[in-house]
């Protein structure tokens, strides 16, 4: 249950931190909480990997959950380094966003377990 009740906390953290930060004024405090989010994903992803370690779920069972992670994560790196970088001039439009190529999607697969 203690694990169970961890993936549901860290899951359901995730997108309070980013609403979070949305409501936000200053770049420094937005990133700060786009930077608790992608934590709480990082979390989520490894109580995925406890619970099928601890033979509560199956391998096949965390796949959708992973993948999903996987594409977030990037999507907040991209928020963290927008903001910590200060407010976007939107005058110079795309040239002061990160680039895709800086923030490598993790890949968050189903471990093989020994027998």
């Amino acid at each position: 249950h203690d694990h169970i009740d961890q993936l549901v906390r860290a899951g359901s953290s995730i997108p309070r931190n980013i609403a979070e930060g949305s409501g936000e004024w200053t770049p420094k405090e937005k990133a700060k909480f786009y930077r608790y989010a992608k934590r709480s994903a990082t979390e989520a992803a490894a109580a995925l990997d406890v619970l099928v370690d601890n033979e509560m779920l199956l391998d096949q069972d965390v796949i959708a959950a992973k993948q999903l992670i996987a594409r977030i994560i990037p999507m907040l790196v991209k928020l963290i380094q927008l903001f910590e970088g200060g407010a976007p001039n939107r005058s110079a439009g795309a040239a002061n966003r990160p680039s895709p190529s800086t923030s490598p999607a993790p890949k968050f697969q189903a471990r093989a377990r020994s027998p």
